[in-house]
């Protein structure tokens, strides 16, 4: 009997073991990749597998992270934990490699995902939009991605923002986002059917008396169906994506407030009797009916009178209309796929919602002054209703007076907040997490440093511009406003990058509360004394000194450590002008 075959047993692989850190990078990862999928699935994109798909494109070799495809809109994501400078530059070659090979790109995207294309129409290669999105978890200098400009970006913050639009609206939030892309409902689909052309049509009422409103707003009313108008507007919220946010004013969406009106919509079938309030766009077109009963052009609108027949019309298009007051009422007729979207999804086609619209003077009314008007009204509708957070009214202060020291305070902190070294790390908006909270810093800091006087020592006295005297007069211009603050705020990034860079560990200290560093009690501390470095020094310094005088400071920042806390910030203050400042006349 021959011996048995000796088998030779394989050892098994041993499965790495991920230290702590190395847990967290995958948990952070698998998180943004979670994010990313709750945003594109509920607005109908599917998901394209292009996970460690390694091509060389243009010559460059790379990988893709995601994809998405909805109709004839295809977007390649990039996802990223890291803020490294490089990775963005890498990945910007590949995509301008990606854009020299795009048929090849379209055709190897075509065969993969054969069956993700079948369920859309037939486009040619020439018909599809492509975006890049670099997908990253923290927020990355607006400076640094002007540079890369071709790239669309959403971090941690942009994302919570469409999370939570796109679970309160599903599919309906799918129009904020093409308005994030850049494109239109037009651009959807083949260009045979597209929306270009199409307008919305409705009979208008004026009222017989003036509505008390400012010359140059025009006040009237419309019937309009709830698909056209969420198809075409947009919300002025404070939070949103928008870099035009600086003049929006609006809440958050809320979801248990949609759901209740669409219970509400589904069981009654009709809709509220309250108006929504809008702003109508520059380009619609206004008629009456002549003597003949045919439509002819009405140029003035304000000369119309109620007994006349007017007609408007709108184009059809996203970000036409501007929804003042009303959101929750309007998107309540989301299209969604719960039980009660039969019900709702008849009534999106009614001409059921009353909507009064304001329209403008475009020769009276700036883009800034409409919304400066319109948080107004914002504020005494709902005076009565859900009390608007402290920072909500704050920020309409800003809007209603941006030369104000309060307004000027919060238009620094927010170009503060969008580049090092404070990049997003102040708590603006609901969707900040535990950033520092700034209500202090304005009011005991900024605010005072700001003020628009030649006759204390603040920045404004040390600003030389053509434009400083216009801040001075009732007729400011935002231009003197944008530079203004633009000044301040180059100023405060010098001053604060030379105390991150004698006091570096406990600003990138991983675990916040272990650091007072970034302390409301230490940044105002810190505002007070440059303040009164001005009084000493009598002009604004450079980088070096600043970075040298501040090496004198001898503090310990670390928790157990800072003896400062809660608003004893003169105390702070008191060191910092001993240790730092007390030989400044000997410079």
């Amino acid at each position: 009997m021959s011996p048995k075959p000796s088998i030779k047993k394989t050892k098994k692989k041993k499965k790495k073991v991920l230290s702590a850190t190395e847990k967290l990078i995958v948990r952070r990862q698998t998180k943004l990749h979670k994010d990313l999928l709750s945003v594109f699935r509920p607005m109908a994109f599917e998901f394209l597998q292009v996970a460690n798909f390694h091509k060389v494109y243009g010559g460059i070799k790379s990988e893709l992270d995601a994809a998405f495809l909805f109709e004839n809109i295809l977007i390649i994501c990039e996802e990223t934990i890291s803020s490294d400078k490089d990775h963005l530059r890498k990945k910007y070659d590949y995509f301008t490699a990606l854009l020299s090979e795009r048929d090849n790109l379209i055709n190897d995207f075509k065969s993969r995902f054969t069956d993700k294309f079948a369920k859309f129409d037939k486009y040619n290669n020439n018909e599809y939009k492509l975006f890049y999105i670099y997908v990253s978890e923290p927020r990355l200098d607006d400076e640094f991605k002007k540079a890369y400009s071709d790239f669309k970006y959403l971090d941690s913050k942009t994302l919570k923002y469409f999370n939570r639009i796109v679970g309160c609206l599903k599919f309906t939030a799918r129009n904020e986002f093409y308005k994030y892309l850049g494109i239109d409902l037009s651009d959807i689909g083949s260009a045979s059917t597209g929306t270009d052309e199409k307008t919305i049509d409705t009979a208008v009422i004026i009222p017989e008396r003036s509505s008390g409103f400012p010359e140059g707003v025009q006040l009237f009313s419309f019937l309009m169906k709830a698909e056209d108008l969420m198809d075409c507007a947009y919300v002025f919220r404070k939070d949103s994506w928008d870099s035009g946010a600086n003049y929006f004013y609006q809440r958050l969406i809320d979801a248990g407030k949609v759901e209740n009106i669409r219970r509400y919509l589904a069981e009654y079938q009709r809709t509220f009797i309250d108006n929504i309030i809008v702003s109508i766009p520059d380009d619609v077109s206004f008629f009456k009916k002549n003597s003949s009963n045919n439509w002819e052009p009405l140029q003035d609108l304000s000369k119309a009178v109620n007994i006349e027949n007017i007609k408007i019309k709108i184009p059809y298009k996203i970000n036409s209309i501007g929804i003042i007051d009303g959101q929750h009422r309007v998107y309540g007729h989301y299209k969604g796929s719960d039980p009660l979207e039969p019900s709702i999804a008849n009534l999106r086609q009614k001409r059921h919602l009353l909507v009064t619209g304001l329209y403008y003077d475009k020769n009276k009314f700036s883009e800034s002054q409409k919304r400066k008007f319109e948080s107004e009204l914002f504020l005494q509708i709902n005076s009565k209703q859900k009390k608007a957070e402290s920072s909500l009214l704050q920020y309409i202060q800003n809007l209603q007076a941006p030369n104000s020291p309060v307004g000027l305070a919060i238009s620094v902190l927010n170009r503060l907040n969008s580049t090092e070294p404070f990049l997003d790390k102040f708590h603006l908006s609901p969707l900040d997490g535990d950033g520092i909270k700034t209500p202090t810093i304005i009011t005991y800091a900024l605010k005072d440093l700001l003020e628009i006087t030649d006759k204390k020592e603040t920045l404004f006295k040390y600003w030389q511009s053509d434009l400083k005297v216009s801040l001075t007069e009732d007729t400011f211009t935002q231009e003197a406003i944008n530079e203004y603050i633009k000044f301040s705020s180059d100023a405060l990034i010098m001053y604060f990058k030379a105390i991150k860079t004698n006091f570096l560990d406990f600003w990138t200290i991983a675990k916040k509360d272990e650091s007072k560093l970034l302390s409301v009690t230490s940044i105002v501390g810190f505002i007070l004394s440059f303040k009164k470095s001005l009084e000493k020094f009598g002009e604004i310094k450079d980088f070096d000194f600043y970075r040298e005088k501040m090496s004198q400071l001898n503090m310990d920042f670390s928790k157990s450590k800072f003896p400062f806390f809660s608003s004893h910030w003169t105390g702070f203050v008191e060191v910092i002008d001993k240790e730092v400042w007390t030989d400044a006349n000997k410079q």
